[in-house]
This record gives structure tokens, C-alpha cells and sequence, in this order.
């Protein structure tokens, strides 16, 4: 095989289907020819599968060999030194010779399926040291090549890329798992060193089946004050390795908002770095730090004003003090004012307006977004999602649809659209969608969440039960083990839910929904019911915290008027039911919730409206019938009227 670099012959010798070595020779019998043929099979299934059945293979076709041509080659090769190396094995070293050539060099061939190299995963960079600093300064490395390559998969449509960050989202950590959760030919893998001021990062590809590294590694060694320059000449390399060409717009979009001074620049890298464990509320401090810093040493770094806008953002959806979300939209407009095409500022600034509610101003930013990128992924599921937040559903829905366009190979924009399918009721169309996102992906935990929910709202618990515990041993999560107590709960097991709720609760004792139902849980528990006002209150407390930021959730309103029904509180549970139906006429969920309130309220005329209406628009019988809360309107003869009809 021949290309212009070491990956695209390794690329070649994967999809490639070899000549027979009858064209290279004629004098090769036919059954010999078959049998190199064989040996270098794509599909591992289709070889030899031991070495005794090749030997036996081997011999057979020896023995229909004429003596005379094993050892007299009829057929001048030409003179060059690989013409001279076939002439010699097939001269001398007989048939088992050559195989045994075939064979060492058809352990390259392992991975198979003659996929082409269009895909690839950025796994996050390793370092080789303690200081946070650093191992921040490592990550941003990573991700700001994950964006260059990510731009690439943009403006030439020929390379699907899944970045550090959402491998990292996956707790992915060695290319040995990578195929697990992403369907990819190829893993980019890193390890930075700092000594002093000089860092050495070295990169490998490698084939994502088998392991093997494609190519030779690429070694980079630098003063850090070179950092800009290198941090270049890093992605023009990958992408040279990986035989493709950045156009005219990738170039272009590579350079907008950047900066030349080097210290700005290692400011943000570390910045970025830190963003990337935005769950941290130090890691969020520390890369706020370290972007200031970064426009300090260049006050027109419009790519450090984003990035200080988004954790600014990050920080104003974890305290939900108005003034970060002011601060991070100003910040944003800093960045536009010195780079008016750069795509993050749009993004966040779009994220900003949905987070507090500006729906319209968040539709427009993420337009904006896609006038410059008209393939960005982002900016289509957060279009969809805003759209969607403004009741405007056949929109919202076909911005899912193009963001499954434009990566029609990432789970994430299936999900999306199957969650939007749960949320209004399309059951059916939800399933279909999920499970197109956990084929894509088999260890998407939201994925797996979808069917679980599906499954346990048509009543298959033992299929609901199974899909959450297979998430709980992925990775322990607080949604599995929640919904695995919901499930438990509406089974009547509620000594089983109470442990599910509360291993819920230890692994995040933020959620209001967790807390709410870990009282639910209570309540009905006789031996914890004394717990329940408390786990309540919690739940309340945080729901309004939320509300705080974003008072037009509707579904968060109207799991708070459930709460506040449990406790008694009738009037404050009416006044936020209504609000909640106002801002989501159309989720079934909050319809649902709409059921329980007029019930606990003790208006059940107003239960059975609101009944009929979820009904109606898909919601499901199963979970209405499993509620032990609604047992009162399952006794009155409406209810059964309801069923017959």
C-alpha cells in the first residue's frame, strides 16, 4: 500500500482490500494466492484461526506444487531491493516463508471492517507530575485541540470528533474503554512534562479496536513562552497525520479571538483547563482566576473574555446570584466587541438568556452562532432547547432533528430529541430515540435513564429495574438510584425505596426532586415518617432556590405545589400550580403534578379535568394507577367510568 504518511498506508491496510499476489506474479499457483489471501482477511473471523489449520492448509497446497517450481522462479522480478527480498523468500524460503511474512504483518490488520479513518476521540491529556497548575495547564491542551479538530469535523464534513470534554463527561480515562460509549476508528492520546520553563508533550493515534499505535508518536519540546507558536504547529501536525487538509473556514474559525502574548496565552490555557471540572466550585474559582489574569495581560484577548464568560456563567447556574449572570454576559460582549465572529461568546451568551429566562434573546444568539457555523452542533440542540422553553414545540423539534444532521453518529442529539418526546407525552418515538443514542453509545447513563423511565411508565418493571441497575453498575449515579426508589416506591416497596432515595441523597444533596422523593419515601415508611417534614423542607427550600434563576421552570413550580400539598399547605400549592401550568401548558409532567395537587387539595373536580387533559396528551395510565397518593380518586366511580371509556 502506498499514501504520503505512515497513518494513511496503516489506514489503507485497514480498508483496503489487497491485491492477489497472482498480479505481482503470475507463476503463483492459484491455491497459494487464495491462501496469503485468507491470511490477510479484514475480519479476524474470516483467517485462520490457529496455527495448526494454516500448517495443515500449508501442506496441502505444498504437495500440488511441482518440486521445480518452488525452487526456479520463471518469471523476472524487477531489480530493486523489495523486488530482491520477494525474489529471495520465494527462491529460497518455500511457501511457509512467505506466510510466515504474511502472518507477522497481518497483526496490523486486527481491527477489520474496512472502516475508513473518519472518526476519532481526544482522550484527556495525562501529566506526569502534582502541581493543579499544571495538570490544568494539560486539560486546557487538550480541549483547545479538541476545538481546532472539531472545526476541522465542521468545515470538511470528513472527520467526526468527539472532544476531551465529552470524554472526560463519560469518566473515560484509557483508550482500553473508549469503545465502549463512542464508535470510533481512532484515539488521540496525550502526556504532558514541565521541567522548569520547557514542556514536552508527547501524542499518539491509535487504532480504537486493537490498540496499536498508528505512526510514529509526535514529540513536542518547547519553552513555555513559545507555547502559542507550538500549540499551531501541534494541531497542523495531527492534522497531517491524520491525511486531511483544513479548509479556508477552518482556518479561519481557528484563529478568531486569539491572542500573541504568550503569557495571556498560558493564563487561558490553565483557565480552560480548570473549566473543565466546572462541578467543582474551586476548579471554577481557580479558572475565573486565571482568565482575569489572561486579560489582564492582554485586555483584547476575546477568547479569554469567553471563556471567563462561561464560568462566570457556570458559577451564576450553581449560586444563582443574578449579578454572575450579569457579569458573564458582560463579559461575552467584551469578547464580541474584540472578535465579533467568535462562536463560544455566542454560544454562552445564548446559554446566559436561556438560563434566566430571555428566551427570544437566546433564539437570536444561537442564530447568530450558526450564521458563522452552520454546522455547530451546540448551537442547534440549545436552538431546539430554546425554542422548546418558549412553547414553540414544532420548531424545537426540528432543531433536534438538524442537530442529528449535522452528527448523525453522536448519541447526544438522539437524546435530546427522545428526551423532548418524553417530556410531551410521544412514548413511542421517545423509546425509538434512545435506543438509537445507547446503539451509538452503550454506556449512555441519559440514554439508559430514558428507557428505564419509559419502560417503568408503561408498567415493565422488571425491564425498568434492570436498565437502572445496569447504570448503578456503569457508575454509580444519583438519577439511577432515585429512579430505581421511584420504582421501588410505586411497587408499594417503600423500605427498598427509602435506600435507594437516601444512597441518592449521598451522592448529591442538591437535587430537590431526590429530596422530595426520599420524603415521599418516608411518609409512607412507618418507622422514618417522623423524617418526612424535614426531607420535605429540603426539597422546597432547593426548589425555590432554582426558581430564584429560572422562574419560568415550569416542571420545578410544579413538583414545589406537590410539596407544599404534602405538608397541607393548600393555598401556596394552588398559586404555584397555576403558575406552572401557565409557563408549560403542554408538559405532561406538570399535568401529572396537576393531578396531585387538586387531589391532596381535596378538589377533585379539578383532578379529574386535569386528568382527562394528560390523558390526552399521552400521558400514562400506569403511573396514575400506581400512585398511593391518588388512591382516594381511584375509589370514586368516576375514575372507573374514566378506565371503561
Amino acid at each position: 500500500f502506498k499514501a504520503e504518511t505512515p497513518l494513511g498506508i496503516a489506514m489503507k491496510h485497514k480498508s483496503e482490500i489487497p491485491k492477489s499476489p497472482r498480479v505481482l506474479n503470475t507463476q503463483i499457483p492459484e491455491e497459494l494466492s487464495a491462501l496469503i489471501l485468507k491470511c490477510m482477511e479484514k475480519d479476524k473471523k474470516k483467517r485462520y484461526q490457529s496455527a495448526e489449520e494454516l500448517l495443515e492448509e500449508l501442506t496441502k497446497v505444498e504437495k500440488k506444487i511441482p518440486t521445480t517450481q518452488r525452487v526456479i522462479l520463471q518469471k523476472k522480478l524487477e531489480p530493486t531491493p523489495r523486488g530482491t527480498k520477494w525474489k529471495k523468500i520465494l527462491l529460497y524460503g518455500g511457501a511457509a516463508a512467505l506466510v510466515v511474512l504474511l502472518i507477522a504483518s497481518g497483526i496490523y490488520f486486527l481491527a477489520g471492517g474496512g472502516r475508513a479513518v473518519n472518526s476519532i476521540a481526544v482522550l484527556p491529556f495525562t501529566f506526569g507530575g502534582n502541581d493543579p497548575d499544571d495538570q490544568a495547564f494539560c486539560d486546557g491542551l487538550a480541549e483547545t485541540l479538541s476545538y481546532k479538530l472539531t472545526q476541522l469535523e465542521h468545515s470538511r464534513g470528513t472527520l467526526r470528533v468527539f472532544p476531551a470534554s465529552e470524554v472526560r463527561k463519560e469518566n473515560i480515562t484509557s483508550p482500553s474503554n473508549i469503545r465502549e460509549n463512542f464508535k470510533v476508528n481512532l484515539v488521540l492520546t496525550g502526556n504532558m512534562r514541565r521541567s522548569g520553563e520547557m514542556i514536552r508533550l508527547t501524542l499518539n493515534i491509535l487504532d480504537s479496536e486493537t490498540l496499536f499505535q498508528l505512526g510514529s508518536s509526535m514529540s513536542f519540546t518547547d519553552p513555555i513562552t513559545n507555547l502559542f507558536t507550538w500549540q499551531e504547529d501541534i494541531a497542523i501536525q495531527v492534522v497531517k497525520m491524520l491525511d486531511l487538509k483544513p479548509g479556508e473556514q477552518t482556518q479561519r474559525l481557528w484563529t478568531y479571538g486569539e491572542t500573541s502574548l504568550p503569557n495571556a496565552y498560558e493564563f487561558y490555557i490553565k483557565g480552560l483547563g480548570f473549566l473543565q471540572h466546572d462541578r467543582n466550585a474551586e476548579q471554577l474559582e481557580n479558572s475565573i482566576r486565571f482568565f482575569k489574569q489572561a486579560i489582564e495581560q492582554d485586555s483584547h484577548f476575546a477568547l479569554a473574555y469567553a471563556g471567563l464568560g462561561e464560568a462566570l456563567r457556570l458559577k451564576y447556574n450553581n449560586t444563582k446570584n443574578p449579578d454572575h449572570a450579569e457579569e458573564a454576559r458582560s463579559s461575552c460582549n467584551l469578547a464580541l466587541q474584540n472578535s465579533e465572529q467568535l462562536v463560544p461568546a455566542h454560544l454562552t451568551l445564548g446559554h446566559i438568556h436561556k438560563d434566566t429566562g430571555s428566551y427570544e434573546e437566546a433564539i437570536q444568539k444561537f442564530r447568530q452562532a450558526l450564521q458563522i457555523d452552520p454546522k455547530n452542533f451546540e448551537a442547534y440542540t440549545e436552538l431546539g432547547s430554546s425554542f422548546e422553553k418558549s412553547e414553540k414545540l414544532a420548531q424545537a423539534e426540528e432543531s433536534y432533528k438538524k442537530a442529528i444532521k449535522v452528527r448523525s453518529y453522536h448519541s447526544r442529539g438522539y437524546h435530546a430529541l427522545g428526551y423532548f418526546y418524553y417530556v410531551y407525552g410521544r412514548l413511542a418515538e421517545a423509546e425509538s430515540m434512545f435506543r438509537k443514542a445507547t446503539k451509538l453509545s452503550p454506556g449512555n447513563i441519559s440514554s439508559l435513564l430514558g428507557l428505564g423511565g419509559i419502560y417503568f411508565l408503561r408498567g415493565s418493571y422488571d425491564q425498568a429495574e434492570a436498565a437502572f441497575k445496569k447504570i448503578i453498575a456503569i457508575s454509580p449515579n444519583e438519577k439511577a438510584f432515585s429512579n430505581l426508589g421511584t420504582q421501588y416506591f410505586f411497587q408499594r416497596r417503600y423500605g427498598d425505596s427509602v435506600e435507594m432515595f437516601e444512597e441518592a441523597v449521598n451522592l448529591n444533596k442538591s437535587n430537590y426532586i431526590i429530596w422530595g422523593n426520599l420524603a415521599d419515601a418516608y411518609r409512607y415508611t412507618p418507622e422514618f415518617s417522623e423524617k418526612a417534614k424535614e426531607a420535605y423542607e429540603s426539597g422546597i427550600r432547593l426548589a425555590k432556590k432554582r426558581l430564584a434563576g429560572s422562574p419560568d421552570d415550569g416542571f420545578t413550580r410544579s413538583i414545589l405545589a406537590r410539596y407544599h400539598a404534602v405538608l397541607g399547605d393548600h393555598e401556596n400549592a394552588i398559586a404555584e400550580i397555576s403558575k406552572a401550568r401557565e409557563s408549560a401548558p403542554n408538559d405532561v409532567r406538570v399535568l401529572l403534578k396537576c393531578v396531585q395537587v387538586f387531589e391532596l387539595c381535596n378538589d377533585r373536580d379539578q383532578a379529574f379535568q386535569a386528568l382527562n387533559e394528560y390523558i390526552e396528551r399521552g400521558g400514562s395510565m400506569d403511573e396514575v394507577n400506581s400512585d398511593p397518593d391518588l388512591s382516594g380518586l381511584h375509589k370514586d366511580p368516576r375514575f372507573q367510568k374514566f378506565l371503561k371509556k
